[in-house]
């Protein structure tokens, strides 16, 4: 367990969902990513999904089981939703019997940790994820990174990948079915008053052929 994480959020608990999704950056994003969400989960007869690193449960609404490493993110989700499974475990070693998930969700958690646990990440969902099952994630675009020439100061947001990257680290064990940017533009650096202008057109180059250079990248992987 990576306790600088864990420590973290346990710190941020109570103050999380007001202090990243509570002002209007952060709302844009939960919006865009609950659309993608309804979009490619909509039409599923999936019985078992997890919101793997749940934190406070803000997608607990698409999954029945949620895993996070941090107690006190997981005691607001749980009174937030009652009736769900709440795991706490580390993401690389889940307490769960192979072939358990129709499709696992994990947002804003691959980009904090290094390459080598991000691939243990890989190994341990392909491990409880049923035949054809489907892993969709985010991780900030390092062709965004670039253009940009953004530095991650720690571990803080600091995993980045291209296309590229990520082709060769899955290998044979899984098909990139489809992706999608989010946040093309720097929306939380355009006034209040003109962001809804830029909605429509920020939607559609997260769509295009220019979605690498969003801020981040959503895939959805199907397991082979």
């Amino acid at each position: 367990m990576n306790t600088n994480i864990k420590d973290y959020y346990d710190n941020l608990a109570n103050a999380y969902d007001d202090d990243r999704f509570g002002n209007s950056y952060g709302k844009y994003l939960d919006v865009q990513e609950k659309l993608i969400l309804e979009k490619w989960l909509g039409n599923t007869d999936a019985q078992n999904v997890l919101d793997l690193g749940c934190g406070t449960g803000r997608f607990l609404e698409f999954a029945n089981t949620g895993l996070d490493i941090s107690p006190k993110m997981l005691a607001i989700a749980q009174q937030k939703f009652p009736s769900k499974k709440l795991v706490l475990s580390t993401a690389t070693q889940s307490p769960f019997e192979s072939e358990t998930f129709d499709i696992i969700i994990s947002f804003h958690v691959l980009m904090h940790l290094n390459r080598s646990t991000l691939q243990e990440i890989l190994v341990e969902t392909h491990r409880i994820l049923k035949k054809n099952g489907r892993f969709v994630f985010d991780i900030p675009s390092k062709h965004r990174r670039k253009l940009t020439n953004y530095r991650a100061k720690n571990w803080h947001g600091s995993n980045d990948l291209t296309i590229e990257e990520l082709q060769k680290i899955i290998g044979k064990q899984w098909k990139i079915k489809q992706y999608q940017g989010i946040a093309f533009f720097p929306i939380h650096r355009i006034p209040k008053r003109l962001r809804p202008s830029f909605i429509r057109l920020d939607n559609f180059l997260c769509r295009s052929p220019f979605k690498k250079y969003a801020s981040y990248l959503i895939f959805e992987f199907v397991k082979i």
